[in-house]
């Protein structure tokens, strides 16, 4: 079988991302308790696979062996991604759920009557292109809302006039004015999802190179003669005659 990967990566540890959650205070936030979860297992599921590996088994041959460790390799891949999947699954909540409450700190789910948006559209809609986008640009520093509001729910930018600035700026300066925590918010998950890449990187990395598809190919082929074999003596037991 192929030689046992020598030295398993670190990448495989949660330890420092544990350490990053406990000095940031997120030992207790799901999604970053899920992830350490899924390193962890991804940790046992490869250290499982290089003790089949590298035990002798007087039951099998070599052959026999390699095809054993990618029927059990094939299944540990599946529950790696099930883990993996999970994590991320949970980590995109979190960071939606923080978008979301930020943007309703920043007022952008709070209601404006149409006539006051209107009025805002009019105004904007009044001015050059250069003070319009200062004006935009201005209303979200300051965290004012309504005029994002107005300019986001535009059913036509004819109602305002052209902007330049891209909505998904205007909607982060306002959010950087009102939650400026956000953005350190939003690099915690990266960090946690970075991590998590990479100890699937390194489980799908470490536990392919403990195959080896030459012997799994000779057990496939052995195991199909065996059968033909078998299924030939069965026949003639049983006192029938091979097919014309």
């Amino acid at each position: 079988m192929a030689t046992a990967t020598k030295m398993k990566s670190v990448m495989l540890s949660s330890k420092m991302l544990r350490q990053t959650m406990s000095e940031k205070g997120l030992t207790g936030t799901y999604a970053f308790v899920r992830t350490v979860t899924a390193i962890d297992e991804l940790n046992r599921l490869r250290d499982a696979l290089e003790v089949l590996h590298s035990t002798p088994s007087p039951n099998l041959t070599k052959e026999g062996r390699a095809l054993r460790y990618k029927q059990q390799f094939d299944k540990a891949a599946a529950a790696a991604e099930r883990a993996a999947m999970a994590a991320t699954e949970a980590l995109n909540d979190h960071e939606a759920a923080l978008i979301r409450d930020a943007e309703i700190r920043a007022g952008l789910h709070k209601h404006v009557p149409e006539a006051t948006q209107q009025e805002i559209r009019a105004a904007l809609r009044s001015m050059s292109q250069e003070d319009r986008d200062r004006a935009v640009r201005e209303a979200a520093q300051r965290g004012d809302a309504n005029v994002i509001q107005a300019v986001r729910n535009a059913p036509s930018p004819l109602l305002t006039g052209a902007i330049t600035a891209p909505m998904e700026s205007l909607v982060g300066l306002l959010i950087q004015k009102t939650a400026p925590e956000l953005g350190q918010q939003r690099q915690d998950v990266e960090v946690a999802y970075m991590h998590l890449q990479g100890a699937t990187g390194a489980f799908g990395k470490e536990a392919n190179a403990m195959r080896d598809p030459q012997l799994e190919s000779a057990a496939g082929a052995q195991e199909a003669a065996t059968k033909a074999a078998d299924a030939a003596i069965d026949a003639a037991a049983a006192g029938s005659l091979p097919a014309a």
